[in-house]
């Protein structure tokens, strides 16, 4: 971790936030914490973007933030975002207006970078996290916008899913109807929402649940619980007790901002519907909130959660569910890994592209279980459609498209479905491609007769010399057919060389 005093602007959906906090050798203390009401969710929910009006009101609230950060005299400010600015159409427009009348950048979180982020602080905030996960965790993120689900499980995500249904969203979806009225609105949507989580609920019961979100934050300003626990018998009376009652009444008895005895309605029967189809008596949560999150997180605070800790085991399961060669798919992933790590100075790729071709490795043959024949698509679909925290939505994209061209086809046969990659990637893309072919010849015979190799290059030819167990014949033939993009896209042939027996 770093020393020093270092600050984070949270932008929500339903509020501005920032905290400015000192860390000193590994010790961390809050210094300022500041929060602004500004709905951007209500005018992105409703309408679909931002007015000029709350741009400006924005800009005042970040300049002044920005005022209290100088005075700190901390040079750098991170500022991030989540589905309020995130769902806006005119978020461009915000981000520029933002960037020139501030001198601010935000990053606008993917909804799965920020349920990851979320996650991260749980691993490090809670004890004994390794023993809870045996038996199951269901891990909720209710928030104004959305409301996110995974369920781990032995270090493997089983489930993982963004849901349109958070307590402000709900809110302006119903505002027109009585108020007796929306929570049976509520509860019928919400039903609907979490069709697809109850099918695994069906399969394996977790036995514990963690919410975080801000709605975490109203729920314990109202029942200021002893311990990190709050129980769902409590959460149904308080809704049997505001039931009739106006969002006025509501935040009088409470002693609620105006903003958050709104959606409090919203927010009991999102917490209902999932504790009781979950069978969960009670729900654990953190005290802390999310720009301390944030901090701990990008600043260093955290021990950052292992992608490969969960990774491998996740697209494993996700593969069996599809019937994948698992042999085939680790024998890829093996191939995949040692080519990328021994020809380093070729590809010049970073390794954030090393854990993207493994995931495309172990999923490239996942779409036989539709169909066997031209089974790269439906590799490609069920990829696009997969959620896993932590992988960001672009960087499954690319995982997607090159898994679809793992076969030896040309590349621009596949030209149709680059609208969502940026020109500059193609390449990129296309060192990804060369590689998994090489591996994927490697075993082409899916009986794993190639153990290992060793690199040896030569003028401009690598040789792969050859630890084996059987003959290796459909492997050489599927390697002079596939290696053809490899010595376009990087200038070298790549050949068998030595064969030695095992």
């Amino acid at each position: 971790m770093r020393n020093g005093i270092f600050a984070i602007i949270d932008i929500g959906s339903s509020a501005f936030r920032m905290q400015i906090n000192e860390f000193v050798d590994g010790e961390s203390r809050t210094l300022e914490y500041l929060t602004k009401s500004l709905s951007l969710g209500k005018e992105t929910f409703n309408k679909g973007y931002i007015s000029l009006e709350t741009v400006k009101k924005s800009t005042e609230i970040i300049n002044k933030f920005l005022k209290k950060a100088r005075d700190y005299h901390i040079s750098k400010v991170v500022a991030v975002a989540t589905s309020g600015l995130r769902e806006a159409i005119n978020r461009d427009f915000f981000i520029d207006y933002i960037k020139k009348n501030t001198g601010l950048s935000i990053n606008i979180l993917e909804l799965y970078e920020e349920l990851f982020i979320r996650y991260t602080a749980f691993v490090n905030e809670v004890e004994d996290v390794n023993e809870l996960e045996k038996n199951g965790v269901i891990f909720a993120n209710v928030s104004s916008g959305n409301v996110a689900l995974t369920i781990n499980c032995k270090k493997c995500i089983i489930y993982a899913e963004a849901l349109p249904f958070g307590s402000l969203r709900l809110n302006e979806i119903f505002k027109d109807l009585d108020d007796r009225e929306k929570i049976k609105a509520f509860k019928k949507y919400v039903q609907n929402m979490l069709s697809e989580f109850k099918k695994i609920l069906d399969k394996k019961q977790p036995k514990l649940i963690f919410f975080t979100g801000s709605t975490v934050t109203i729920l314990r300003s109202i029942f200021n619980p002893k311990k990190e626990e709050i129980y769902l018998s409590d959460i149904k009376k308080l809704l049997s007790d505001v039931k009739y009652l106006n969002s006025e009444n509501i935040a009088k008895k409470y002693n609620l901002q105006h903003n958050k005895a709104e959606i409090l309605k919203a927010v009991l029967v999102s917490y209902i519907e999932i504790m009781e189809l979950s069978k969960q008596k009670k729900f654990h949560f953190s005290k802390t909130k999310f720009p301390h999150k944030l901090l701990h997180y990008y600043f260093k605070g955290y021990r950052k959660t292992s992608l490969k800790r969960y990774l491998e085991n996740t697209l494993i399961y996700q593969g069996e569910k599809y019937d994948f060669d698992k042999n085939h798919a680790l024998a890829v992933q093996k191939h995949t890994r040692n080519l990328f790590k021994g020809l380093r100075e070729i590809h010049n790729l970073s390794n954030k592209y090393l854990t993207l071709l493994e995931i495309a490795a172990i999923t490239h043959d996942i779409g036989y279980f539709i169909n066997p024949n031209n089974h790269e698509f439906n590799s490609y679909y069920i990829l696009k459609s997969m959620h896993i925290p932590g992988i960001f939505e672009k960087d499954m994209n690319i995982v997607a498209l090159t898994a679809l061209m793992h076969r030896e086809k040309d590349v621009e046969d596949y030209k149709a479905y680059f609208d969502n990659i940026n020109p500059e990637d193609v390449f990129l893309l296309k060192k990804m491609v060369a590689i998994l072919r090489v591996a994927d010849a490697l075993d082409a015979g899916h009986n794993q007769v190639i153990h290992s190799f060793d690199i040896v290059k030569i003028s401009d030819t690598i040789f792969l010399d050859l630890h084996v167990s059987g003959y290796t014949f459909l492997e050489e033939i599927s390697l002079a057919r596939k290696s053809k993009l490899f010595e376009n896209v990087f200038g070298v042939k790549i050949e068998i060389g030595k064969k030695l027996a095992n």
